[in-house]
């Protein structure tokens, strides 16, 4: 993914969060600009704008409020 945006993936730093709450904190306060996390802990965040939600891995999505968010395969 991070090839595909021109962005070198060896200055790439993983940092492990325990649960959605630390992640969705960490992406809020801006310790992190990057989290692969559960949808249902995203929504409450993408709804009021504090995050972007870049693509997920499901199939498909059926709820109509996740209509908008793109699949990794829909991307290719």
């Amino acid at each position: 993914m991070a090839k595909a945006i021109g962005v070198d993936p060896h200055k790439l730093h993983y940092v492990a969060l325990e649960g959605g709450g630390a992640t969705t904190t960490a992406l809020l306060s801006g310790h992190i600009q990057v989290a692969s996390t559960d949808i249902s802990d995203s929504m409450p965040h993408l709804q009021s704008g504090g995050i972007r939600i870049l693509a997920v891995l499901a199939e498909r999505l059926d709820k109509p409020s996740m209509a908008s968010i793109p699949t990794a395969r829909e991307q290719g």
